[in-house]
């Protein structure tokens, strides 16, 4: 009986030890520290469209939503291909780098978590980029940024060729919450490239993006 005492009491410190080191490694590791904590529970109507001038042939699509989630949990966005975009942006800061399968606002009306989380920073862009041989037909995605109240161009849409988005811009709101969001819809485009800008001026310090949905035809 002493012998089975002594081998399940030396198995028991052995857990304690490994979980002790788990947790260090963990501690040590920043893609496990918890993200932003935003509140929730807003109703947010800050629906943004674009319709552009070039009519879709309906012809060789392909069609899809990046939820954000697909390559993983806590990954650098930067060119990660995500079903058929790859996402670019730029500057990239190396102390916070710019997520996907990140946390930001939890589940909201137009992103839900994970998302793409990241500083809403002075000079970033971030571009979704059509998979090669391919461009924009369609798009639409939401947006929140970690402040209050109603902003009529928190974020700037651009894109290329031979008709672009043009210089889309993105209504956010909020109510009841610390925390505003705005889906932006584009339509009729011929574009390879959607630029995304955040507008350093409006007081933010994190942002997440998600649900794109595409719709791209062959050149």
């Amino acid at each position: 009986m002493a012998s089975s005492k002594g081998q399940l009491a030396a198995a028991m410190m052995v857990c304690h030890v490994a979980l002790l080191a788990a947790s260090m490694v963990s501690a040590a590791d920043p893609a496990w520290y918890p993200g932003p904590k935003f509140q929730v529970n807003a109703n947010s109507e800050a629906v943004n469209t674009f319709v552009g001038q070039v009519a879709p042939s309906g012809q060789n699509q392909l069609t899809g939503t990046v939820r954000m989630d697909e390559n993983g949990y806590f990954i650098n966005a930067q060119n990660q291909q995500v079903k058929d975009l790859t996402i670019v942006y730029g500057p990239e800061d190396p102390t916070d780098s710019i997520e996907i399968g990140d946390f930001g606002p939890g589940a909201t009306k137009y992103v839900q978590d994970p998302s793409m989380e990241g500083g809403f920073a002075t000079g970033l862009n971030i571009q979704l980029n059509a998979k090669p041989g391919y461009h924009f037909v369609a798009v639409s995605f939401g947006v929140a940024i970690s402040t209050y109240g109603t902003y009529d161009d928190a974020f700037f849409v651009d894109g290329l060729g031979s008709s672009t988005v043009g210089s889309g811009k993105i209504t956010v709101t909020s109510i009841y919450s610390f925390f505003a969001e705005g889906k932006f819809v584009a339509t009729n485009i011929y574009t390879p490239q959607i630029t995304i800008v955040p507008n350093h001026a409006v007081p933010a310090a994190r942002f997440v993006l998600d649900n794109v949905e595409y719709v791209l035809e062959r050149d």
